[in-house]
């Protein structure tokens, strides 16, 4: 399976696209003095050039988000920063795979029986390179919920042979009473999600995971209609990606024909499940073949934006204060009437990325008016985070300034509506953030009175995956990111500059600013306890879908 390098070609066709939304842009503005760095109009003229159309949603491996990241290297350097990357630059480079395949002729086999193809009870999605056999006719088996789980104990894995087979499962996990999840506090834990099954799946030797509804569950073809644009475009790794198993969805039919070549019935399965009690089984004679045409994995080159002030304390010149985010999105579409659809992300994450460099201004100016902090703070603006956080992986894996190790990250990801769009949140900031960093919370409540918001603590010990924060909790190194909350916009061509709350970004970027000069002066670094057991639990909060 090849990997071929950027064409010339393709790099022609990326210049003509940056020139033609050059052309198309605005003028940026830039803040008319520093002492204006954290403010509402700061942060809203720069979500407005962010957001542009014209820069059709900065999705990763596109020439416009290679702008972004070029407008955002310019501003560092327009502050008097330096470039933290090799070689004192502003762009630390990375490689990443882009994984495609033929939509219109991936399809699935059962049996002897044609092959139902994509779109008909068939969804196929990838998650990494494929495992070696994976289109190959395979026996299946069936794994409950395909979930591997230490506490409570459940493995529905145990004692079953998935070495080289197709793995059913279904869709979600095991309630409990009041539809609560029986891993995790609220509705659904990390065991829901599909790339968990498959990471399990894998470790069990799988070579293909099918996932099906549970009996009386939501139809897999609804589920799939409400993702199917992010689960079916190109799927973006790192170039070390280990394989998983291609993910089908199989609808109920399927499904149905499945159970029943095994002389399984999924209601009876279902019905003497549980916790710790899985139904995984063989199921006969049953055989499943992937068809996926037109693989390839296209490696292409995409940027972080990193930049420098320096510390005043020569002995703490390694442990960086580290303030991030992420400055792509998720792109645009063909509109049916053959317009653009753009996805504009002005909350995400135009929003934060504006914080950052509103947070760089001010500091950058503290500096030039004697007024610098012991410790380096670090301002990285990363690339790819649509993608599972690529870019703040490729970061922490060479960090830059080479040689250093953050104290602390501040991560901005969503800092500009209300969460759900509801008046009540207007002066709340959400803050998740890794438990074992047990000075981290007062430095939060500490910042935020004079920002005028109210934090709502969201601890946890294994890092969740939301934002590139994680990247760095997976280290042990203390990390939060600050959010607002998701709301009706997320994600859809309506999250656009006019929609942002301005006032309240520049107040989460002010209470950012203050969390980080006091973590860059205080004379320990932060806590970590890796004895800690348990998260404290988290602060109310309504999560609207």
């Amino acid at each position: 399976m090849s990997s071929p390098r950027v064409s010339s070609a393709l790099l022609a066709s990326a210049r003509t696209a940056v020139r033609a939304a050059l052309a198309a842009l605005p003028a940026l503005a830039l803040p008319a003095a520093a002492a204006q760095a954290v403010s509402a109009a700061s942060i809203r003229a720069d979500v407005e050039w962010l957001a542009h159309p014209a820069l059709r949603g900065r999705e990763a491996g596109s020439p416009e988000a290679s702008l972004a990241a070029l407008v955002v290297a310019q501003r560092f350097a327009r502050l008097g920063l330096a470039g933290a990357g090799p070689e004192g630059a502003f762009l630390q480079s990375f490689a990443v795979q882009r994984l495609a395949f033929d939509q219109t002729g991936a399809g699935l086999a059962i049996g002897t029986a044609a092959p139902v193809p994509q779109g008909r009870g068939v969804f196929v999605e990838l998650l990494a390179p494929p495992p070696d056999g994976a289109t190959a006719p395979l026996p299946v088996v069936f794994a409950g919920w395909g979930i591997r789980a230490a506490s409570p104990a459940h493995d529905d894995f145990a004692g079953l042979d998935a070495r080289g087979r197709a793995v059913l499962v279904w869709a979600g996990e095991p309630k409990l009473e009041g539809d609560r999840s029986a891993f995790a506090p609220g509705r659904m834990s990390r065991y829901s999600f599909v790339a968990t099954k498959a990471a399990a799946a894998a470790e069990a030797g799988a070579a293909l995971l099918l996932v099906a509804a549970p009996p009386g569950g939501r139809p897999i073809e609804e589920s799939w209609r409400r993702d199917q644009r992010e689960k079916s475009r190109p799927r973006f790794v790192l170039p070390d990606a280990a394989p998983l198993p291609p993910v089908v969805y199989v609808g109920e039919e399927l499904a149905a024909r499945l159970f029943a070549a095994g002389g399984a019935d999924p209601a009876a399965l279902l019905a003497a499940a549980g916790v710790g009690r899985s139904p995984s089984r063989p199921l006969g004679s049953a055989t499943a073949r992937l068809s996926l045409p037109g693989y390839r994995a296209e490696t292409l080159e995409q940027q972080n934006v990193v930049a420098v002030l320096p510390g005043t304390d020569a002995t703490r010149a390694n442990e960086t204060v580290l303030v991030s985010a992420h400055y792509d999105h998720i792109g645009a579409d063909p509109g049916p009437d053959g317009t653009l659809v753009v996805y504009p992300g002005a909350d995400d994450n135009a929003s934060g990325t504006a914080g950052v460099l509103a947070i760089a201004e001010a500091l950058r100016a503290d500096a030039a008016a004697g007024r610098g902090l012991p410790r380096p703070v670090v301002f990285a603006v990363f690339g790819a985070e649509e993608k599972g956080a690529l870019g703040s992986h490729a970061f922490v894996a060479a960090p830059w300034p080479a040689g250093s190790r953050p104290a602390a990250v501040i991560n901005l990801d969503m800092i500009g509506r209300n969460n759900g769009d509801r008046e009540e949140y207007a002066g709340v900031v959400l803050a998740s953030y890794t438990a074992r960093a047990t000075d981290l919370p007062a430095v939060l409540m500490a910042a935020a009175a004079p920002a005028g918001l109210e934090v709502r603590k969201l601890p946890y010990l294994r890092p969740p995956g939301r934002s590139d924060d994680t990247s760095f909790a997976e280290r042990e190194i203390p990390a939060v990111m600050l959010f607002t909350g998701p709301h009706r916009d997320y994600n859809t061509p309506g999250d656009t500059a006019a929609a942002l709350d301005a006032a309240k970004a520049a107040k989460v970027a002010s209470l950012a600013l203050a969390a980080a000069r006091a973590i860059a002066a205080r004379a320990e670094p932060l806590a970590w306890d890796r004895a800690l057991k348990e998260a404290p639990p988290s602060d109310p909060w309504d999560r609207p879908y």
